[in-house]
């Protein structure tokens, strides 16, 4: 009889447990302040964060638009090249004898294509800081303190700014 009244609880707790479990996946999936379906939302994206904040006009919005599609195409052809760069360099931990010489070779490599985004990526920036007004500009040097892109939870490189 213990037995049969055991098993009878375990059943219903499990069963209650499944069901919290599911609740909870419906509301993270449904909910539009986070879970999965904030990915969607247009106005969370980051090339939308300095044309919000610095109120951007239409025309600016345009410009800046142009601005974003001419970086991108030019740091994610860098960014292609870097990749099988490192898996080149990666690569060489597999063979028996490592050659020095072209590991250095290809980090060194490596490192001028991040030195050549950064330089990409400041005259964007300075583009960018070009089309805007007064206000915009003194908006636009504080964004930059503050390390330019919003906190993602306090998490990743830009946390200690925020300390």
């Amino acid at each position: 009889m213990k037995k049969d009244s055991t098993i009878k609880f375990l059943l219903i707790s499990i069963s209650i447990l499944l069901i919290i479990n599911l609740a909870t996946l419906i509301f993270i999936w449904v909910n539009p302040h986070g879970g999965f379906s904030s990915r969607n939302n247009c106005d969370h994206k980051p090339g939308n964060f300095l044309p919000e904040k610095l109120d951007f006009n239409d025309q600016q919005k345009a410009q800046f638009k142009e601005l974003k599609t001419q970086h991108q195409s030019k740091v994610f052809s860098i960014e292609d090249s870097t990749k099988l760069l490192k898996d080149e360099f990666f690569g060489l931990i597999s063979n028996a004898k490592i050659d020095t010489n072209q590991m250095l070779q290809l980090s060194n490599i490596i490192t001028e294509k991040h030195r050549q985004i950064d330089i990409i990526t400041f005259w964007h920036f300075k583009s960018i800081y070009s089309i805007c007004d007064e206000k915009q500009k003194e908006n636009f040097k504080n964004i930059l303190k503050e390390g330019l892109l919003p906190p993602q939870n306090n998490r990743g490189p830009m946390r200690h700014l925020k300390d």
